[in-house]
This record gives structure tokens, sequence and C-alpha cells, in this order.
């Protein structure tokens, strides 16, 4: 039972030395209250987003861009 702690603990710490250091990218349009470009953080949505992504050990960019070089 040691042993089998022990390497699912070897296990989660190479899993957490892989992440890169590059940040993850996210897109999508303006929807102003929620998340637009010109709000203070880029609104509530992404600042939440955002923080999630932190705690968890990422950074997060939001790009914003019209709508259809958004969907593709």
């Amino acid at each position: 039972m040691r042993i089998l702690r022990k390497l699912s603990t070897a296990y989660l710490l190479a899993v957490a030395l892989t992440v890169t250091a590059e940040p993850l990218r996210f897109v999508t349009v303006d929807w102003a209250p929620f998340y637009a470009q010109n709000l203070a953080g880029q609104g509530f949505y992404s600042v939440l987003t955002r923080e999630a992504f932190a705690r968890a050990g990422y950074e997060l960019e939001i790009s914003f861009v019209p709508w259809k070089r958004a969907m593709y």
C-alpha cells in the first residue's frame, strides 16, 4: 500500500512538472456587460475564468475578435 501511495505521488508530481510555461490562449467575442475588451478586467466572466485557471496553475490570455474569426 505504501508503494502505491509513493508511486501515485510521484506520478502526480511528474504530471504537474510537465505543464508548459506558455499561457493558455482563449478567443471570444465581446458580449457586454458580461465580458468585453473595453471593460475593467475584460469583464466579470474573464476575471472569474482567469482566477480559476490561475488557481489550477495556468496563465490565461483572452483575445477578443470578430464573430466569424472566433468561430474559425
